[in-house]
Parts: C-alpha cells; sequence; structure tokens
C-alpha cells in the first residue's frame, strides 16, 4: 500500500479504474493507521483499567490477625462487575477490641466511582476514629463526602460497631 500507481493516460476507462484503485489504497491505507492507533489507544485504557482494579483492591483491609478475633468471625470479598466500581468495604478494630465496619456502593459505575469509592474510605478511616458512635461516624462522613462534591455522587452505606466483650451490635 505504500507504493503508488504507475502514471497512467487519464482519459480513459482503464485510467478511471486506476484513480479507482489508487484512492481505494490510500483509503486502506488511512483504515489500517486509524484502526492501529484505536487498537494502541484501547490496550492503554485496558492496561490502566486493570491497574485501577490493582490500586482499588489495595483500599480493601487486610484480613484480622485470628489472634485479635477470637469472639468473631469476618469475612468478605469484592468482585466488581466492571474492571472497576463503587463498592466498598472497610473494617477497622479499634484499640478497645470493638470492630468497626462500613459497608456500601457509590452512586454511579466505572473509574468516577471508584476514586469516590477511595475518597470515602480514606475520609472513614478518618472521621471513625474521633467518633463515638456509628451514627456520628456517618455524619461526620457525611459532612466530609458533601465538602466541595460537585460531582453529586453519593453512597449508600451501613456503619455498624460490634464491641466482641458484650455481644452488643450498634448500627
Amino acid at each position: 500500500l505504500d507504493e503508488p500507481l504507475p502514471a497512467i493516460a487519464m482519459g480513459d476507462e482503464i485510467g478511471q479504474l486506476a484513480l479507482s484503485f489508487d484512492g481505494m489504497r490510500l483509503s486502506l491505507k488511512e483504515y489500517i493507521k486509524n484502526l492501529a492507533e484505536a487498537t494502541a489507544a484501547r490496550e492503554r485504557i485496558e492496561f490502566e483499567l486493570k491497574l485501577a482494579h490493582t490500586i482499588q483492591a489495595d483500599f480493601l483491609p487486610l484480613p484480622i490477625d485470628p489472634a485479635q478475633r477470637s469472639r468473631f468471625d469476618l469475612y468478605a470479598l469484592m468482585e466488581p462487575a466492571r474492571e472497576v466500581g463503587g463498592d466498598l468495604y472497610d473494617h477497622l478494630l479499634g484499640a478497645d477490641g470493638r470492630l468497626t465496619i462500613l459497608v456500601g456502593d457509590v452512586s454511579g459505575k466505572g473509574v468516577p466511582a471508584a476514586l469516590f469509592m477511595a475518597v470515602t474510605i480514606t475520609l472513614f478511616r478518618n472521621v471513625m476514629e474521633d467518633s463515638s458512635s456509628p451514627a456520628e461516624t456517618i455524619a461526620r462522613l457525611n459532612r466530609a463526602l458533601c465538602d466541595n462534591n460537585k460531582s453529586r455522587l453519593f453512597v449508600t452505606a451501613f456503619c455498624a460497631v460490634f464491641d466482641p466483650a458484650t455481644g452488643e451490635l450498634r448500627y
């Protein structure tokens, strides 16, 4: 496709056919170039989404040491429908032995929801440490998420605090 056709007199049918073939050659060459660029862009996006999936998985909490959780079992699994999404969960075992859990879902799908999920978990970890109840934790988290939220994304969430010493679950 890189070699131009030889010059042919343009006055007859053979000349018009040669001109059509040359136009087809140039169109095919342009199509192949565009296809290669689109394929490269798609592969780059797929790579970035796989990387985003890995980063999102890194936000998930590590299992609690069995020695620290003798009075309860905790198990969670997250499999997003797409490479990344807005599903979230977190758990934190406090120095007092109480377990705080957050399970939620960000409105929307894909990368925006995944970014908002990461922000939500980060803010949750910050606000829950100083909170005295799940209600206070959620109220503080809600205020923090509403600040400068021009995207208008939101989180539907469940928060609970379990005290293994008493068996009490506050939510």
